[in-house]
């Protein structure tokens, strides 16, 4: 469980929750909640014979709370709406069926609820035991039955809650949770169309989701969704993935906290990405929200530091003309590949002492030995020792432009191509466009076939 410090935002006259717990010893308890993918505290209460309350001047957030046991472990779930001050009573033991609230009404409602849910699975739980025991006599296929209905059954109880209570924070949940709706709404002229379902699900995948709503990003559900939607309804290809982003984040409309979990999911997500040219997402996010946007919550170190590495990256984007680089080569001359003409060109860094570029050179000489395509190799050395490279050189006969990253007339190779290992491959086109980067050597091969079938297509 991650359990980390938030401090709940400013509203109205606060909060006093009373708390009173059969059955345990614990001396504090902490009040937590949802926050994403993670769960955080946001407030402890100190007690003795299972009395607690946690109480505070600013009204928490609203959302889905719950309390967690001196041990880390949660007790209870409970919703945090408009009234602030009431009392929970409950138990270690059978804890759902043993919660009641006062002055709660929200809470008596999910806890139905849960109490119904508890009921359904634990019936659904005793019928799996006895279809798995090689010993049963009975008939499975009437157990089976049996579950079938009791899914039913449940699936039934939830689109009925949904509809009797649409505002209440499970309904929220459920709508967020339950991915097969989107598909349930599908019209039966695009379901028959497969050409048409993709698209169809993709623009509907946030029907009935209020991304304004507050009390989202306070569900154990949300971030899947986002997560869901990026890495599996998305096309992963970075314009897609930028109008997407833009869309969600119009969306938030002026909930600044959620406008905010969306901005660092896609820092985090797409800065330092394996997904080749997903970069191009975290570039748009630092120059279009970063730099203008006053709701982005971030220091100006923050600030300052996201906006310079999107000015690092974005001439290394895919498409692009990245960089020069004049470097000494082995007879102590200086070179540029740019001056080097040939319809593919591989920019490699590498350090005669390491294991892994040792075998990438071994890929790269048999593919380019034994290919009638025009390539060529402009082989960066970034050790200093240059009788250790020139050595390595001769005793691997490596016959490609090489150079010494530390003898050079440009600047500092590692800023302008953030390089911060070896090896490390860029493949450049006949204009020096980047069309891979960051690429295993044995990969190429297959990567330029495509890319020379998709030219020709062309």
């Amino acid at each position: 469980m991650c359990f980390t410090s938030l401090n709940a935002t400013a509203q109205d006259d606060g909060y006093k929750i009373k708390i009173n717990i059969d059955g345990i010893n614990d001396s504090v308890v902490y009040l937590g909640s949802y926050y994403g993918d993670r769960i955080v505290s946001v407030d402890t209460a100190y007690g003795s014979k299972g009395k607690f309350v946690v109480e505070g001047k600013k009204s928490l957030p609203h959302g889905l709370y719950m309390i967690i046991r001196q041990d880390k472990n949660k007790l209870m779930e409970f919703v945090v709406e408009e009234n602030q001050k009431f009392k929970i009573q409950t138990s270690t033991e059978e804890t759902v069926q043993n919660t009641s609230f006062s002055k709660s009404p929200e809470n008596n409602i999910l806890f139905e609820y849960l109490a119904f849910s508890e009921r359904k699975f634990k019936k659904l739980n005793s019928l799996k035991k006895r279809i798995n025991n090689p010993k049963a006599t009975d008939s499975l296929l009437i157990y089976k039955e049996m579950m079938k209905d009791i899914n039913k059954e449940v699936i039934q109880f939830k689109k009925d809650f949904m509809r009797n209570h649409p505002d209440h924070i499970t309904s929220l949940i459920l709508e967020l949770a339950n991915e097969s709706q989107i598909t349930e709404k599908m019209p039966d002229s695009v379901y028959k169309n497969p050409g048409q379902k993709y698209s169809w699900y993709k623009d509907h995948y946030w029907d009935g989701i209020d991304l304004t709503d507050e009390r989202l990003l306070r569900t154990p559900v949300l971030h899947n969704k986002f997560s869901t939607y990026f890495e599996k309804v998305i096309l992963p290809m970075p314009d897609s993935l930028i109008a997407a982003a833009d869309m969600i984040l119009e969306k938030t409309g002026d909930n600044n906290d959620l406008f905010n979990y969306i901005i660092w999911y896609l820092i985090e997500n797409f800065d330092g990405t394996e997904i080749m040219g997903q970069d191009k997402v975290f570039v748009h996010v630092a120059e279009k929200y970063f730099k203008n946007d006053e709701r982005v919550d971030a220091s100006s170190n923050i600030r300052k530091n996201i906006i310079e590495r999107a000015e690092k990256l974005k001439p290394l984007l895919i498409g692009q003309r990245p960089p020069n680089l004049i470097m000494m080569d082995t007879a102590g001359g200086f070179q540029s590949f740019y001056g080097i003409q040939s319809d593919y060109l591989i920019i490699l860094f590498w350090d005669h002492g390491c294991g892994v570029c040792k075998k990438e050179i071994k890929h790269l000489k048999a593919f380019t030995d034994s290919t009638k395509m025009d390539i060529k190799i402009f082989a960066i050395c970034t050790d200093t020792s240059l009788k250790k490279w020139k050595n390595y050189i001769v005793e691997n006969q490596l016959n490609w432009q090489h150079v010494n990253g530390t003898r050079s007339v440009t600047a500092d190779y590692h800023d302008l191509y953030d390089i911060y290992s070896t090896p490390v491959i860029y493949l450049l086109n006949k204009e020096k466009q980047i069309i891979a980067k960051r690429i295993a050597a044995e990969q190429i091969p297959d990567f330029l076939e495509n890319y020379d079938a998709m030219l020709r297509d062309e």
